[in-house]
């Protein structure tokens, strides 16, 4: 149902809409059950094999004769390759009173150039085998093209087109603005949702990485101002090439100055915010009150090192022994030994300026005062008990593998890539990212979880059915604030109306 035709004044209901059928029964087993041999009479796992050697592609950093930076990677010999055209800033240039224009902007940009519409450039594109997307983050907007190398060029002046004559039509814009705002109400209604965008203003405040995209910001956008973000942060001086897959350097520079050398910087060059994260906020523990809601959503946070630090891969891999995969500890404690979620985990966001640790989970309401319980807990513990090197060990296979898996697509490899542009690191460190990993000792992920995860710099939200918890979480907590829904205002950093 549309959002728009719900009667007013009406209720979330979170009952099922009809009742539950009766599903046939299992028959009886009528076998002898299978049980274990005995333990001395048990296959052995088969033993680890020598690893295999990874060979990292060979990265060329360069610049087009009109000055965009090229990074290029040949990633394997198979005849597919992605372009992709990194713009610096994103999410954090968004003005104030406006969040959400960057990834507007990036959104409609598809939607029709001054000589192609929206159709024809999914016609041309489906035509040459190739796929085009576009994201936005907090540190930059990417615009990119996977094709089969014999009609990558041919994408290229597709997505150059896109990138300097999008038009941004009206109509597009009127569309895609109502259906984000569908998208969001719906979206302010899922406690998950909601901790995550409460404790982004609670970690950053005001600054630019704190700012959320409401209703308030689409409705405040206009489609000159779509206009006006692409003019001023997508131009060559600020923006860099990436080509990576069955391409070299020799045809992904000529390639590249064919496409882009009518692409000229004008005007003085936009100047990105010094102090995108602002400075550290007091912790807080909050409770948005949501009536009625089925569950309730746990997150907890702390500010952290930023990409270009040199513990930022130390505290990757105490970040993962504390909550990546169902091996962290979280998921371990609050799901396998206590069943009180189906799932917890924690990610530390690689940012230009100070990043951020969350831990996050769902789960039954009267249990959110325990799940904020082991969160900090899990916290601490991490900060205060050196790591043994098995476990410390174990979670850099795991991130090993993950960036191994990641970097065998040259789409995957043009994501890494685009990353540390955007984060203003060399895009040689991308070849250098599992030795880096592989370096990490347990002593130093150790030091690392303890200048960054001690509970008493964590703030906590929590966003359920505040009357079946809240007497147990103030006990334990008495500073508590609690919020009520109606009053919650996520453009303001005190989150209140």
């Amino acid at each position: 149902l549309d959002e728009k035709q719900r009667p007013a004044a009406e209720k979330d209901a979170w009952s099922n809409p009809v009742a539950m059928p009766k599903w046939a029964s299992v028959p009886a087993a009528v076998r002898t059950p299978l049980t274990l041999a005995p333990e001395a009479e048990r296959e052995n796992p088969p033993v680890p094999t020598a690893a295999v050697p990874v060979t990292p592609p060979a990265i060329a950093d360069t610049r087009l004769d009109n000055g965009l930076q090229l990074v290029v990677a040949r990633t394997g010999e198979v005849p597919l390759a992605t372009m992709a055209l990194v713009i610096k800033g994103g999410g954090a240039t968004d003005p104030k009173g406006r969040a959400g224009l960057s990834d507007m902007t990036a959104s409609i940009a598809t939607r029709g150039t001054a000589t192609r519409s929206q159709k024809q450039i999914a016609a041309e594109m489906e035509a040459l085998g190739a796929s085009l997307s576009t994201s936005a983050g907090a540190d930059g907007t990417i615009i990119s093209v996977t094709a089969p190398v014999a009609t990558l060029e041919a994408a290229g002046r597709i997505l150059v087109d896109i990138v300097r004559n999008a038009s941004f039509p009206a109509e597009e814009f009127d569309r895609e603005r109502g259906q984000s705002l569908d998208k969001l109400s719906v979206a302010l209604k899922d406690p998950g949702t909601l901790s995550a965008l409460a404790l982004r203003r609670v970690i950053y405040g005001d600054a630019p990485y704190g700012a959320v995209t409401t209703p308030e910001t689409l409705r405040a956008m206009t489609r000159d101002e779509l206009v006006a973000q692409r003019d001023r942060w997508w131009r060559p001086d600020n923006a860099a090439l990436i080509v990576t897959g069955g391409v070299d350097r020799e045809q992904a520079a000529a390639m590249g100055n064919r496409l882009f050398s009518g692409w000229q910087s004008i005007g003085p060059a936009a100047i990105a915010p010094a102090l995108r994260a602002g400075t550290a906020q007091a912790p807080r523990l909050i409770v948005i009150d949501m009536p009625g809601a089925g569950q309730a959503a746990v997150a907890t946070a702390v500010r952290a090192v930023d990409r270009n630090d040199p513990a930022y891969p130390d505290l990757l891999v105490a970040n993962a022994v504390l909550g990546s995969g169902s091996n962290g500890r979280l998921f371990q404690e609050i799901r396998t030994k206590r069943a009180l979620s189906y799932g917890a985990n924690s990610a530390l966001a690689a940012r230009a300026d100070d990043g951020m640790l969350i831990a996050a989970s769902q789960t039954k309401n009267e249990s959110a005062p325990e799940v904020v319980a082991i969160f900090l807990a899990e916290f601490d513990k991490l900060a205060r008990e050196p790591l043994d090197a098995e476990t410390v060990g174990q979670r850099k296979a795991y991130l090993s593998g993950a960036v191994s898996r990641q970097a065998e697509t040259s789409g995957g490899f043009a994501i890494i890539l685009a990353g540390l542009v955007q984060q203003g690191l060399p895009s040689a460190e991308a070849a250098r990212l599992v030795e880096r990993i592989a370096a990490v000792t347990p002593e130093a992920a150790s030091a690392a979880a303890a200048a960054n995860t001690p509970s008493a710099r964590a703030s906590v939200v929590v966003v359920g059915d505040a009357k079946l918890f809240i007497d147990k979480l103030r006990a334990a907590h008495p500073q508590v604030e609690v919020i009520g829904i109606d009053s919650l205002d996520l453009n303001r950093p005190q989150l209140r109306k």
